[in-house]
């Protein structure tokens, strides 16, 4: 079980048993402590021989924004994926074997990465038949494995007609830095394995996040995830597709079953999303809202308890840094309780050394600390 804090001057652990699934959802404005609180699940995670996948997005986990208490175990554990400079080893090309020994379809593979090319890029109709034709070509070929993801500039080229060249440029960041290539392993096991994707636009930030997301949907449906649990970080998460057939979405509804869970943080949930991605993080098995910004707390609030609400406003907006309401269920101090609790990770202080202060290796100037409780 994960600690996340205390109730009370109690001690509060996930009751994982308990959950309807094992995903998280951290929700709050920026500077609130929810990096900080990913943080802390992250290292536990690892600390009890999970393995995390991140993606830092946004620099969150880059090395001088990781929490001094968290530091050491992002050291230990932490495996770097530099993906504009290095490349990020991954299979896309190569078919799943599922448990009862059959393959994946060819037909499927190639229409899957075609989707998720042309809805992040958005390929119109007659543009997605040459893209279409492009992986098939490389998939026949099999001249990922010597080229990498260059080899699908190469094949678009080779058509020479005007809608082909359309598609070559709107590939051209993915093809050009070959961000995609064979060889090595995807993430390595009981690690914190980090994609350094910030130094990208957000627009290829997002297709890369979802190519790799799909990957691993489709080695999860190949029951390879089950037994070992894999966590998946994901900060400012409503940036990627939520559709009902988007990566995302399906690991929301059906990833306990397969192993994947994921850890998904944003500032303002409900900014920019429709209903049914809200009712969809609403399937998280665990909760956690920080402070929202000051024209969020009313819905905020009805997302904790739509019955009671301006009670949890009034809560809402006295939450301090490192304070957050969990919804889920836990054990406090050994006791199983389920549903809202106020939670505390924070302590004042006054004797730490300053560079320790606001939990990262920067300083903001607070005097509040978020602890690990042992």
């Amino acid at each position: 079980m994960t600690d996340i804090g205390r109730y009370k001057g109690k001690l509060v652990s996930v009751n994982t048993q308990e959950l309807e699934n094992q995903h998280i959802a951290v929700i709050g404005m920026s500077g609130s402590g929810k990096s900080v609180e990913c943080q802390r699940i992250i290292s536990s995670i690892v600390r009890q021989g999970g393995t995390v996948l991140a993606f830092d997005i946004h620099h969150t986990l880059a090395n001088d924004q990781i929490f001094w208490k968290y530091k050491p175990i992002f050291d230990e554990y932490g495996f770097e994926i530099e993906a504009r400079r290095k490349g990020i080893p991954c299979p896309l090309f190569t078919p799943v074997t599922y448990p009862d020994g059959t393959e994946e379809e060819a037909v499927d593979l190639i229409g899957s990465l075609t989707d998720v090319l042309a809805g992040a890029l958005h390929i119109g109709s007659a543009q997605k038949t040459e893209l279409r034709k492009a992986l098939w070509y490389v998939y026949e070929t099999g001249e990922y494995e010597t080229e990498g993801f260059a080899a699908v500039d190469k094949a678009l080229k080779n058509v020479g007609n005007k809608t082909a060249a359309e598609v070559r440029e709107k590939l051209y960041f993915l093809t050009m830095h070959n961000i995609f290539r064979p060889g090595g392993e995807l993430f390595h096991p009981g690690k914190i394995n980090i994609f350094r994707l910030s130094r990208f636009s957000l627009q290829m930030q997002v297709v890369v996040t979802e190519l790799i997301l799909t990957y691993l949907w489709r080695f999860a449906n190949s029951e390879q995830f089950k037994g070992s649990e894999i966590y998946l970080f994901i900060d400012e998460f409503q940036n990627l597709p939520s559709g009902k057939d988007s990566a995302l979405a399906q690991m929301l509804s059906e990833g306990r079953k397969l192993g994947v869970n994921l850890i998904l943080a944003s500032q303002m949930i409900l900014q920019g999303t429709t209903s049914a991605v809200q009712q969809r993080i609403a399937q998280c098995g665990l909760m956690l809202y920080f402070r929202p910004a000051a024209n969020r707390v009313g819905l905020t609030a009805k997302m904790i308890d739509g019955a009671s609400d301006s009670d949890w406003i009034r809560l809402l907006r006295t939450l301090q840094i490192g304070e957050f309401i969990a919804s889920g269920s836990f054990m406090v101090d050994g006791v199983p309780i389920k549903g809202n609790l106020k939670v505390s990770a924070i302590e004042k202080r006054e004797n730490f050394p300053e560079q320790e202060k606001d939990g990262a290796s920067g300083s903001r100037g607070t005097v509040l600390n978020i602890i690990e409780e042992e």
